[in-house]
């Protein structure tokens, strides 16, 4: 993100700080659970901010990342990660590779339609490609991902 934004990223890790590392993500209805998370979020943020441990940001993202999908399973369907587009929340499981960036992505404005293949020794897929069994993922944005995802943190700042 830095190279493609040109600013300074901050990663800030959180382990044990309930009730945000213990939300209960598991379910049917991702939607439904998901506007809980987004409601949390701004608490959190809001929480960060008034205790001075940092600065509130439009580009600020809370990302909870998880061990298993949200609901069914990476070889019977299932979901695996969802984000406001663009917006400050997002939910990534670490059982595919690409989904922490793809969630990312979306939550800074990258869309489906601007993923691509490409190749580089073998065929691999941008984070914003929908993935398929037989690639690898280039863990990288597409050019026109990029462009999109530098368009919308410069109308933040």
């Amino acid at each position: 993100f830095e190279k493609i934004t040109g600013q300074e990223i901050s990663v800030i890790f959180d382990r044990d700080r309930p009730p945000y590392t213990n939300f209960n993500y598991k379910a049917e209805d991702h939607k439904a659970m998901f506007e809980r998370w987004k409601k949390l979020t701004w608490t959190y943020r809001a929480e960060r901010h008034d205790s001075n441990e940092f600065l509130f940001s439009r580009n600020d993202r809370i990302l909870l990342i998880t061990n298993d999908f949200i609901n069914g399973s990476p070889l019977f369907g299932g979901t695996g990660g969802v984000a406001t587009q663009p917006g400050n929340s997002a939910i990534a499981s670490l059982d595919f590779n690409q989904t922490v960036g793809h969630e990312l992505g979306h939550s800074f404005d990258a869309i489906h339609e601007e993923g691509e293949v490409l190749y580089n020794g073998w065929w691999c897929e941008t984070f914003m490609f929908q993935p398929l069994q037989f690639r690898s993922n280039c863990q990288v944005f597409s050019e026109g991902n990029r462009k999109r995802i530098k368009a919308y943190v410069d109308s933040q700042s």
